[in-house]
């Protein structure tokens, strides 16, 4: 929060306006290094064709929210609305596949542990995935760890 994240997010307007996304680059020039970063994670769905996969180079607020015996942390787009984040430009032509017609948003997007299914070590329909998010290293154990734990705001970059 502040002046600079203001500044910030004012930035990723006019760039998002110019048809273009922010960066690691431009998050790191307003906000500083982040205190850290985690990898591992699958931000496509199985099928892009088929399901809504999140837009990147966008500043989500997050809230615990855990759904079927998981750790999960909902994620949200407030110029949208509660439980919504937009659907990625280059996917689908910006609409959602999976919701009704004319959707550019994803609704119920999570980042959560990836769970195993046969196709390899996780399965998406448009949340954030990782391997190891509730163990020792992993996002969901550092935000449980953390001062902003329960709820606060994320960036996701492809």
């Amino acid at each position: 929060s502040g002046p600079y994240f203001t500044a910030f997010k004012a930035w990723a307007a006019v760039k998002g306006m110019a048809g273009g996304k922010v960066g690691k680059k431009d998050a790191e020039f307003f906000l500083g290094k982040a205190d850290r970063s985690f990898d591992d994670f699958s931000s496509l769905p199985d099928n892009p064709e088929k399901h809504g996969t999140v837009q990147s180079g966008r500043v989500y607020d997050y809230r615990r929210r855990d759904f079927n015996g998981m750790m999960a942390y909902l994620l949200s787009d407030p110029a949208i609305g509660e439980r919504k984040v937009p659907q990625d430009s280059e996917y689908s032509g910006g609409i959602n596949p999976a919701a009704p017609v004319g959707r550019n948003f994803v609704e119920g997007s999570y980042l959560h542990r990836a769970f195993e299914v046969r196709s390899g070590w996780g399965g998406s329909k448009g949340c954030i995935i990782q391997r190891g998010f509730e163990e020792k290293g992993g996002m969901g154990a550092y935000l449980e760890e953390s001062k902003t734990g329960q709820s606060g705001h994320v960036m996701i970059f492809r």
